[in-house]
């Protein structure tokens, strides 16, 4: 059952004309709520950029309804009930309702439902398990608005067994920790990661990379780094250096974060596929004078 919550009725995201054109067309014949990141960022007054859109409407049915009212429909992840809409260029990632039927740590297959509470249950952190409707009301089954508050960052239901469906929601669990936390990690989150730190070798390049790069822009990049160094997740990733405090005075740059904490900066391009332009950087940055925390900001 769903706790009653505050009304964000006044929220600017959902005030949006589009957002509530789609809205209208779901609700129309099921049921669509707004789900994760809006929400989550306008209660912490963060920006809002993507809005993501549940519903318990299967996906043929909502590009046949998004269509006939004029709407772009790109099925961009159809395999797991994922379309973007587009209304008036605007994208929206809508989703059917799911429920995970099968996991190997890197893919799963899934099962539609019309089960709020099992679409919420599948998710990775309870801050990102809310949802609300076209006129505010929030929908909360597993205390993700008071986490969110709190700024406490927690795995929705056992955090061993949100793992064992994804291994990447441990590198999610430490960057969500630097963006959206607050003090330290939460401990059973924190535990299992570590107990399953090694499956992160499963996982592809690009994958880390887009989590570590995320992580490394937060202003808490520094701190969470080094615990993940403590309890050997960041081996998993890169050999690293232990520059905290030179990491603490440089600006939210991610790939300077991460030429300073790498051991073997020019191995990065391999290890992680970055981009040739990020490569070529990381290059620059190793001709360049070394980075020490006597260095003025000015320097």
């Amino acid at each position: 059952m769903a706790k009653a919550m505050p009304s964000i009725a006044r929220a600017p995201f959902l005030r949006d004309s589009k957002l509530q054109q789609l809205l209208r067309v779901l609700n129309a014949e099921g049921e669509a709520r707004v789900v994760g990141g809006a929400i989550r960022n306008y209660l912490l007054k963060r920006p809002v950029s993507d809005i993501d859109i549940a519903t318990t409407l299967v996906p043929t049915r909502v590009a046949q309804l998004c269509g006939r009212a004029g709407f772009g429909v790109h099925p961009t992840g159809l395999a797991h009930g994922t379309l973007t809409i587009t209304v008036q260029k605007k994208p929206f990632e809508v989703t059917t309702l799911r429920q995970d039927v099968e996991t190997d740590g890197r893919h799963a297959v899934v099962s539609f439902t019309t089960d709020w509470s099992e679409d919420a249950a599948r998710r990775d952190f309870t801050m990102n398990a809310l949802y609300c409707d076209a006129t505010g009301k929030i929908f909360d089954f597993t205390d993700g608005y008071t986490d969110c508050l709190n700024q406490k960052v927690k795995f929705v239901g056992a955090p061993s067994r949100r793992i064992v469906e994804d291994a990447l929601r441990i590198l999610r669990f430490f960057r969500f920790s630097a963006g959206y936390g607050k003090g330290a990690p939460e401990k059973h989150g924190l535990a299992a990661c570590i107990r399953a730190r090694k499956k992160l070798r499963s996982l592809s390049a690009e994958r880390i990379q887009a989590e570590l790069l995320k992580l490394l822009e937060t202003p808490r990049a520094s701190a969470i780094l080094k615990i993940m160094a403590k309890h050997k997740v960041l081996t998993e990733i890169i050999p690293h250096t232990d520059e905290w405090r030179v990491l603490e005075r440089l600006p939210q740059d991610a790939l300077l974060r991460l030429y300073v904490v790498s051991r073997d900066p020019l191995s990065l391009q391999q290890r992680l596929k970055l981009s040739n332009a990020a490569a070529r950087r990381i290059a620059a940055l190793h001709e360049a004078p070394t980075l020490s925390p006597e260095l003025s900001a000015t320097e």
